[in-house]
């Protein structure tokens, strides 16, 4: 006659580690969440690869690849694309928008 009040209790023993298990997903996906933000807004801030950096105001018809040229015409302009897109995201550039800009050092 015991066998029912066993039963409830199997479902009531796995309940807990389901709701501990699914608070321990939703808490990893909080704390991936707060990373990436943490790594996009302050991650341009404390890049010091470079030796100086200057600010750039964005033109109508601009290009990642026209402002590191106007940086530095005589040199490869793609190592500097490539810092300044993880500065914009890969978004499209607008007309007054201010880039940093890494420049090498002498």
């Amino acid at each position: 006659m015991r066998t029912a009040p066993m039963v409830a209790d199997r479902s009531r023993a796995y309940e807990r580690p389901r709701q501990v298990l699914l608070r321990l997903l939703i808490l990893t996906i909080v704390v991936l969440a707060v990373m990436v933000v943490l790594t996009r807004v302050v991650g341009p801030l404390v890049d010091s690869s470079h030796a100086s950096s200057e600010v750039f105001v964005v033109r109508r018809g601009d290009t990642l690849v026209s402002i590191a040229e106007r940086v530095d015409p005589n040199m490869n302009p793609y190592p500097i694309v490539a810092q300044m897109e993880v500065q914009t995201h890969g978004t499209f550039l607008v007309p007054g928008e201010r880039i940093v800009v890494p420049i090498a050092a002498p």
